[in-house]
């Protein structure tokens, strides 16, 4: 008797423990679907803030350049006028230059050079020498100035005189405007916000992590969606970042007529860990 009574307790022990540890791991599975679903639409609707950040930052360089580049030809004080200009856009612009159709080092609002400034081995500067006939806004890759000694984020125009290529009109933007804005929104402490270009080379970011060697000839993995050309302009991306070898879940958004894309990668170890408490104390309760 006292055997069967065992078996039978034993029994409806299991009866009972089963449905409940199958209840609470079911429970915990479907609410770390609903937080990763939770962190896909963060990210993504930090992206979609982002791309209008830079939608609108690259249109209102355009219009400097624009502006400027009528002057360029026109106006006999372009210096004095130069100067008065860019007083209005505070220090986000780091510098206003003109390189000749040379490449060399025409003006500056730096300082004037005293010496000859050879540019002919910049990209920005190539890439209208090379398509003389074409008339479009360029955003380059990072490069360490060397007149402003910063790093800086290159949007350019070509400058055509009778109608043949008379040089390159150069807005440098330091990259930390892109990055200072960035850290202003809370990506977690392990997050990354980053401007890439359609190059796969690293424009600005903003980081939890320190991440080594951010601006030299860095490029992301061509396998990636976000610079994918054949991949959907918008999407989400989950695996190991190549910034800094942790685990991201994240969104992009990719501008291919400027030639950018926005990617803010999300922490599992900010976005889980609300989840892994909860987690930790139905294990404690259930055991």
């Amino acid at each position: 008797m006292n055997r069967k009574a065992g078996l039978l307790a034993a029994l409806i022990l299991v009866l009972a423990l089963v449905p409940m540890w199958a209840f609470v791991l079911s429970e915990i599975r479907h609410e770390r679907e609903l937080v990763i679903g939770a962190a896909r639409n963060d990210a993504m609707n930090l992206a979609t803030a982002f791309e209008a950040h830079v939608q609108s930052t690259i249109r209102l360089m355009d219009i400097v350049l624009l502006d400027m580049r009528e002057d360029v030809l026109e106006n006999a004080d372009f210096e004095r006028h130069v100067r008065e200009e860019l007083q209005a856009y505070g220090s986000f612009v780091a510098q206003l230059a003109v390189i000749d159709k040379d490449g060399q080092l025409a003006f500056s609002n730096l300082a004037s050079p005293v010496k000859p400034v050879d540019l002919s081995d910049r990209e920005h500067f190539r890439v209208h020498r090379d398509n003389p006939q074409e008339d479009r806004l360029f955003i380059s890759k990072p490069v360490l100035g060397r007149v402003s000694k910063q790093w800086t984020i290159q949007f350019t125009r070509p400058i055509h005189q009778d109608g043949e290529f008379a040089g390159v009109l150069v807005l440098s933007v330091p990259t930390s405007f892109f990055a200072d804005y960035y850290q202003q929104i809370d990506v977690g402490a392990n997050g990354t916000i980053a401007l890439l270009g359609t190059d796969r080379s690293l424009r600005a970011i903003a980081s939890g992590t320190p991440i080594a060697g951010r601006f030299g000839r860095f490029k992301v993995p061509a396998d990636r969606p976000y610079v994918d050309p054949d991949a959907p302009a918008r999407g989400y991306y989950e695996g190991v970042s190549s910034l800094d070898g942790e685990y991201r879940l994240g969104a992009y958004r990719r501008l291919t007529a400027a030639g950018v894309v926005v990617l803010v990668m999300l922490s599992p170890k900010d976005f889980l860990a609300a989840h892994e408490e909860r987690k930790e104390v139905l294990l404690a309760s259930a055991g």
